[in-house]
């Protein structure tokens, strides 16, 4: 009994620690919210994504490079908004003549990178293929922001199949074709809403 009792508490307490934006890890990557902020109808969010490898690690930072930064989508039942800042997946019923090709930024081994985002308030859900205005969720209604990140642990440097550059060496444009099928990852967080004063 008193083992249960402190799996539940150890169960609880790691919880807490994702909900209130505490460094979630993986293996070879952690990711934090370090501040958000709300002003002239807009939520900011800045995060810092560690790279714990040995090696380069490519972090995915706009999921399409000509117009969209992230996916949200709105989960009313658990008042939570999820941002999406990952390579797009495009739904199987739907039929791209084109790749859309996300932005992905070079973090070197052992190190970090800070990065925000500013989102539209009232949050409502939008991808790189259309947008529902109608399906918005108040910031006074949100309890929970959750940022879902993707990233490559591989060297796309050199891979000219996957990937475009760009005018600097640690940025590449990742087409989402080939991103489905080779071994994009991803690393996720949640924070509290303290702006509940917003509209």
């Amino acid at each position: 009994m008193k083992f249960m009792s402190l799996l539940f508490c150890l169960c609880f307490l790691m919880f807490s620690a994702h909900a209130n934006g505490g460094p979630m890890k993986t293996g070879d990557a952690a990711l934090l919210v370090t501040d958000t902020f709300y002003k002239n109808g807009f939520l900011e969010v800045a995060y810092r994504f560690e790279n714990k490898t040995k090696h380069d690690v490519w972090l995915c930072t706009n999921t399409d490079w000509k117009k969209l930064v992230f996916e949200s989508v709105i989960l009313k039942v658990e008042k939570k908004a999820l941002l999406k800042i990952r390579s797009f997946v495009v739904p199987k019923d739907v039929f791209l003549e084109e790749p859309i090709f996300a932005t992905y930024h070079r973090v070197l081994p052992g190190k970090s990178a800070d990065f925000k985002i500013k989102v539209e308030v009232p949050i409502y859900d939008q991808s790189p293929l259309k947008s529902n205005k109608n399906n918005v969720l108040k910031l006074n209604d949100t309890d929970v922001i959750k940022l879902e990140l993707g990233y490559f642990d591989q060297d796309l440097s050199s891979n000219s199949e996957c990937c475009s550059k760009t005018k600097t060496s640690d940025e590449l444009l990742v087409s989402c074709f080939w991103a489905e099928t080779n071994g994009e990852k991803t690393i996720s967080v949640e924070v509290k809403n303290k702006w509940k004063n917003g509209q």
